[in-house]
């Protein structure tokens, strides 16, 4: 009992570690976001627009302090309050992207302790073919109409420091409380001494559970610091095409309408549950709540679905962390996270990992095969793009027939691919055509090709050219894979999954740099990528801990190489990534939200519409203005909107969630209760492999 509890403690103090870096960071990142002077700014614009804010600070080479305000184009000065950053602050650049000419006002005074200085301007920095007007007296600045946005610089010097505002004490309260969780489970596993069989089923739901809660804890985080019950784009058509006919009585044809080219019906299902839980008022970011925990199934599918093959505790460990280090943080779908509707994206991955899984796992026409044709169905009626399981499980199945196929298997195998080519020429006749998105898609082959470099290039979507070496795992997978085969061998079920998963990935993406091809990769559509970045960690993984102990020859020890490499590459790019901050757009987008809620909310307070026809777009939150004008006139949509869009309280039978939500932040906690969890799940695992005498199969094609 003392060498396992030793041992235990050992294995922990890695992963203790692990939580106090992130507590000091989170400290570190408080101190150093609010921990300084505060500056008051006066800013005015003639002309609806967000500025955004960039504090340069020494070393030049630290990432800037960004602020991002919103502006109502009034010509009045509105107070900015800033909290500067810790260390010396040396420029200022104001960036305003310019359609018409605007006249911008800069002026403002440093606060710092019992004494209040002027905020000295200096030199303006124009980017070329803007005009500008200054007027030094009045500190008026005139820009006249851009192509592209106009940088404004201004240089002052500024003295003295006031001391860092004190952590909250939550943070400390869960970071304390998973530290004790986690320290328990070394306890529980000591004392109780359960055999390797129950500790790893134990173990396992314990990591599953952790990595859950932490993907959904860092995106309830978010909600909670970012969320809005202002409705935005798509989902103003919604209200005004789904939820009116549906309380007016149309009946369940309504869920099956179209929305582009989607027939979105779980999500609206979804959106119904939460509506009628909250007291018949629907409110955006209560779904958005939902929304992180559905973010969290494709990693935990992923997980339990590759976590079986792998042999040893270190390479399940290595498997669970680098999967959470890749979808925990949530800054690159960010858009999906803060927009309701966007619950598509999560059903639709969770339903075609389901539907690949079930229907390769299990022989054509059993009971295992239907349910995962079934879950097929529900990720089609997700997004359109839901019916790209199809053709991945009927190829894999006619080129593998499984390890113990019984007589007739063959003929089976067939038929079923038959019927799923049907079943996905019904799904493709099924998709609605919008002719007004053709000048969306990509306009050439080398387009096409560049997009979808970009997106298999994640988390590096400025090089496109790396997805080759970021995708090597799967390549090396993917031909023996087909040398099995071609060899008349078996294939071991967890290959065909992994090749099943990788192709319908790379189809997923496919699609989207098909459809959205002519544009810049939106945050929106990452989700993607980022499984397949865990697919191809969880390939390099079983490369490097092999199944059968021999010596490897030359191709395997560059294959190696090679995978090492793919995967150092994207977890640093991810840690990178997340510590550089949230990314370009991000601050501006909630910026433009709080100034659509404010133009929405006075248009509704006086009853006077007609100044949002001069601001659609991201000034109302709505491409068009119309539509928004008679979803806040009809009687109807405003008796389940939620308005004022600040009021978003929970009602009916969410009020107790709400009460609780109130008490305090649950994001941050359930992201240190997750990592605890893994943590214990690693324990199990030590004490199993203890025990093991021979490894279970890893991911490897062929016997």
């Amino acid at each position: 009992m003392r060498e396992n509890l030793r041992a235990g403690l050992a294995a922990t103090g890695g992963f203790v570690a692990l939580l106090a870096s992130i507590a000091v960071f989170r400290v570190f990142s408080f101190s150093l976001d609010h921990g300084a002077r505060r500056a008051l700014l006066w800013v005015g614009s003639q002309s609806d627009c967000v500025v955004r804010l960039k504090f340069w600070t020494d070393p030049a080479w630290l990432s800037p302090a960004t602020y991002c305000a919103a502006l109502p184009g009034d010509g009045k000065l509105h107070p900015i309050l800033l909290d500067l950053p810790l260390l010396s602050p040396r420029k200022l650049e104001v960036t305003m992207a310019l359609d018409r000419a605007v006249t911008l006002w800069l002026g403002g005074v440093i606060t710092l302790p019992g004494e209040k200085g002027s905020f000295p301007l200096g030199r303006w920095e124009v980017s070329q073919g803007v005009t500008t007007q200054w007027d030094g007296s009045a500190g008026k600045f005139t820009v006249g109409k851009a192509q592209g946005p106009a940088q404004v610089s201004v240089s002052w010097e500024i003295q003295g420091t006031i001391p860092p505002k004190p952590v909250p004490w939550v943070s400390i309260g869960w970071f304390l409380l998973g530290v004790a969780l986690l320290l328990g489970s070394v306890f529980l596993w000591a004392q109780l001494g359960w055999p390797s069989s129950t500790s790893r089923k134990v173990g396992l739901a314990g990591a599953s559970f952790g990595l859950l809660l932490a993907v959904a804890g860092a995106r309830v985080w978010m909600v909670e610091d970012y969320g809005s019950s202002l409705p935005f784009w798509d989902e103003w058509d919604e209200l005004e095409e789904f939820f009116r006919p549906w309380f007016q009585g149309d009946g369940l044809a309504c869920l099956f309408f179209p929305h582009c080219e989607h027939r979105l019906l779980t999500t609206r299902a979804l959106a119904l549950g939460v509506t009628y839980a909250n007291g018949g008022v629907w409110d955006p970011r209560i779904q958005m709540f939902v929304n992180a925990f559905l973010a969290a199934g494709p990693p935990v599918i992923l997980f339990l679905g590759l976590v079986q093959q792998l042999a040893g505790m270190p390479a399940k460990l290595l498997l669970a962390l680098g999967i959470g280090s890749i979808t925990i943080p949530p800054f690159f779908g960010w858009e999906d996270t803060l927009m309701a509707w966007q619950s598509q994206v999560f059903f639709t991955e969770i339903f075609s990992l389901l539907a690949i899984w079930l229907c390769i796992e299990h022989p054509p026409f059993s009971q295992g095969w239907v349910l995962g044709v079934l879950m097929g169905v529900l990720a089609f009626f997700s997004m359109a793009s839901g019916a790209l399981w199809a053709p991945v499980v009927a190829g894999v199945q006619l080129l593998a027939p499984p390890e113990r196929e019984t007589k007739g298997g063959a003929a089976r195998r067939l038929w079923g691919s038959l019927l799923l080519a049907v079943v996905f020429l019904l799904f493709w006749m099924a998709t609605p055509r919008v002719p007004s998105h053709r000048g969306l898609e990509a306009s050439s082959l080398a387009r096409l090709l560049h997009f979808w470099g970009e997106e298999l290039a994640f988390p590096y979507k400025n090089s496109p050219w790396l997805a080759v070496l970021l995708w090597a795992p799967f390549g090396i997978e993917a031909s023996r894979f087909l040398l099995a085969t071609f060899q008349k061998k078996r294939v071991r079920p967890s290959s065909c999954l992994a090749v099943g998963w990788g192709l319908w990935v790379l189809g997923g993406t496919l699609a989207i740099a098909w459809g959205r091809g002519s544009g810049q990769i939106a945050p929106r559509y990452l989700e993607l990528p980022a499984l397949g970045a865990c697919l191809n960690l969880a390939l390099a993984i079983s490369l490097v801990f092999p199944a059968a102990r021999r010596p490897r020859e030359l191709w395997e020890k560059g294959a190696i190489a090679l995978a090492n490499l793919a995967s150092f590459l994207v977890l640093a790019g991810v840690l990178l990534r997340t510590l550089l901050g949230p990314p370009v757009g991000f601050k501006e987008r909630i910026a433009w939200r709080e100034l659509a809620q404010a133009n929405l909310s006075q248009a509704l307070e006086h009853g006077d519409f007609r100044a949002l026809q001069l601001r659609e777009g991201l000034a109302i939150g709505a491409p068009r203005a119309e539509r928004v004008r008679r979803c806040l006139t009809d009687p109807r949509i405003q008796a389940f909107l939620v308005t004022p869009w600040g009021s978003g309280i929970p009602r009916g039978a969410l009020a107790k969630l709400g009460k609780l939500q109130g008490a305090g932040r649950w994001g941050e906690g359930m992201l240190l209760l997750g990592l605890a969890g893994i943590g214990s799940w690693g324990l199990a695992s030590l004490r199993e492999d203890r025990k093991i005498k021979s490894f279970p199969p890893a991911l490897t094609a062929s016997q």
